[in-house]
Formats: structure tokens, C-alpha cells, sequence
């Protein structure tokens, strides 16, 4: 059975159900447009258009009930986790747990009682003094694995000094600087082949560098066409010295603070390339890693607490009375 009614011209639709499916059919007319509902033997239609709506509305409430059940479950998905922050876990736990290095005269550690010292160390202490909280020396970090393992929560902070670089600021997150360190080329005592810097660009040389660390960048940007004697990440930094001092190497690049101290006890050893020239400056801070913005925040702020005050200042003096060693961070304030 058809049932018609006029809507806008040129358009007729035609809807057949035939065992379980009702299909529209669009024809073009001249004046009206048809709706037809034929019925089938094997499946009962409504007899009025009225019918045939209603009927249309029960089932898509059928259908959207069900869907709403489904849909309503539970699902076998673990819901979303929020995970702790460092700065959450350290706050509760009332401790920070650090990485350390042993660079000796900056970082040392007492070989029969495992008591680390040096102005990194005390500058460390003084920090936890302030929040309260306990500083765990956790473990000695490996130069050539600690921003993985930074990353990886084996340790909250980097507590050895951070010696930042652009190529370690993609790993970690740095402090501002606590104080700085020049740093320097070392060459033996008696080689006399070099009056500047720029002569030890060469094939024919071999620089001691230490996986990871700056020395190791330093000669990859000022000295690519040298040779390398490559100290491991967890190696001493004497281990550079005795590399040029024995002669497998022609030149480091260290800090000058601990070339003084292996030169103190092994005198004429080594000597400076340029002695008032330093190749750069090291910022002695912390690190902490990416995206630990509270954390960062804390410690950031602790620091400049104790540069304004006056315990940083105290610290180095404890170390460098004459003020020639570590170069002081220049205070906003000074001159005030």
C-alpha cells in the first residue's frame, strides 16, 4: 500500500520495507513528491502515515537506550593516573636524594667514611637546611649516563655542580649559577711547543678528554682535527692529568681549581697555556629534571636566598680567602 502527500515539486520519495528493511526511493516528478510504504507479507506495517512515524520513533528509542547502556559501561581501560611530581614525593618524604661526583677540590669524598666534602657539598647542606629537609648523597653519578638516570628518578637533583652546556640544557633543567670556575688548558711542565691556543688544532696532537664532560666538548667545538684519549664518564679527573703528565696525551682542558690541587702534589707536572687567559667559565648550580617546574622553583629560590644572604660568600671564602679561585656571582644589590 502507497500513501502520497504533496511537498515540493520535482521530488518524490518512495520508502518500501521489505523483511527487515525499509528503503527510500528519491524520484523526480512533475508537482508533487510521493511517500510510499508498501506493506510485505512476512512483515506487518503501520496502515497510517501517523503509525509509520510513531513506529519509526519507537525504534530509535530502542536503539538509542541500547546505545546508551553500552556506551554507560565500564570500561576494562585502567583510568588515567595522575603521576607524582619530585617536588610532590620530596616534600613528603622530607628528603631531597642527590647525585654527586667526586672532582676533587669542589667535590671530595673520605674514602674510610664515605663523608662527602667541599664547597658543592656544603653549599648542598645549606640548601636542605633552609626547606628543612634532609639531603640524601643517594649516589655518584656517571657523567656519561646521569641525565638518563636524572630522568629515570634514580636521583631527585643533580648535586655535583651541574656544569651546564647547551647540548645537556635539552636533558636537564639548570639553576641559576651558585658561583663560577675558569677553566683552562694544561699542557706538561717542560713542553715548550706552544705559545697560543690555536696551535694545538692539529692532527698530530692527542687531547685527554672525560666521556660526557666538558672537556670532551670543548675540544669536539675548539679542536676537532686532534686525536682523543678518552677517560670514562665514572673516571677521576686526575686520570686527565696523569693522561698528559705521562705523556699519552699533549693537552687537557680542566678546571683550574682542581689542576692547582694535582699540581700541589705533583709539582712540576703540568702548567698552564695561558695562565691569564682562561678558554671559558663554568657555572657552578643544580639540575633537576625536564618539566619539574615546582622542584626547579623551590631550589631556585633557596639559592638566591643564600647568594643575597651572604652563606654563599661565606662557603668560598672558606676555600678561596684570597678570592683567586671561584669567581663570585655579581649581586643586583652590590654597590648599594
Amino acid at each position: 500500500m502507497v500513501h502520497r502527500r504533496a511537498i515540493p515539486p520535482r521530488i518524490e520519495i518512495e520508502t518500501v520495507r521489505t523483511a527487515s528493511v525499509i528503503h527510500v526511493v528519491h524520484r523526480r516528478r512533475g508537482g508533487a513528491i510521493a511517500v510510499g510504504v508498501t506493506s510485505h507479507k512476512e512483515t506487518a506495517m503501520p496502515k497510517t502515515t501517523l503509525s509509520f512515524y510513531l513506529h519509526i520513533i519507537a525504534v530509535a528509542v530502542v536503539v538509542f537506550a541500547i546505545g546508551s547502556w553500552f556506551g554507560g559501561q565500564k570500561s576494562d581501560q585502567p583510568a588515567s593516573v595522575k603521576t607524582e611530581s619530585v617536588y610532590d614525593r620530596v616534600v613528603a618524604a622530607k628528603k631531597i636524594r642527590c647525585g654527586f661526583l667526586t672532582w676533587p677540590p669542589l667535590q671530595e669524598k673520605d674514602l674510610t667514611t664515605g663523608k662527602l666534602t667541599g664547597p658543592i657539598t656544603e653549599y648542598v647542606e645549606e640548601v636542605g637546611k633552609a626547606l628543612d629537609l634532609e639531603i640524601v648523597w643517594q649516589e655518584e653519578i656517571n657523567l656519561g649516563t646521569y641525565l638518563e638516570d636524572l630522568k629515570n628518578n634514580r636521583f631527585d637533583v643533580e648535586c655535583s655542580g651541574g656544569w651546564p652546556t647547551a647540548h645537556r640544557a635539552k636533558f636537564a633543567e639548570y639553576l641559576q649559577p651558585v658561583f663560577f670556575l675558569p677553566y683552562h688548558i694544561f699542557v706538561r711542565a717542560d713542553d715548550n711547543r706552544f705559545s697560543k691556543i690555536e696551535d694545538l688544532n692539529s692532527a698530530d696532537l692527542t687531547a685527554a678528554v672525560m666521556d660526557g664532560e666538558n672537556s670532551a666538548m670543548t675540544r669536539d667545538k675548539l679542536f676537532p682535527a686532534t686525536k682523543t684519549l678518552q677517560v670514562p664518564g665514572n673516571g677521576q679527573v686526575s686520570d686527565l692529568f696523569l693522561a698528559v703528565s705521562t705523556g699519552k696525551a699533549d693537552f687537557t682542558i680542566v678546571d683550574s681549581i682542581s689542576a692547582k690541587q694535582f699540581m700541589a702534589s705533583n709539582p712540576e707536572s703540568l702548567k698552564f697555556l695561558t695562565p691569564d687567559k682562561p678558554i671559558s667559565h663554568i657555572a657552578i648550580t643544580l639540575s633537576v629534571a625536564p618539566n619539574q617546574e615546582r622542584l626547579k622553583h623551590m631550589l631556585e629560590e633557596t639559592t638566591k636566598q643564600l647568594v643575597y644572604d651572604g652563606t654563599i660568600d661565606k662557603i668560598l671564602n672558606k676555600y678561596d680567602p684570597d678570592k683567586k679561585l671561584y669567581v663570585r656571582v655579581a649581586k643586583p644589590f652590590a654597590g648599594q
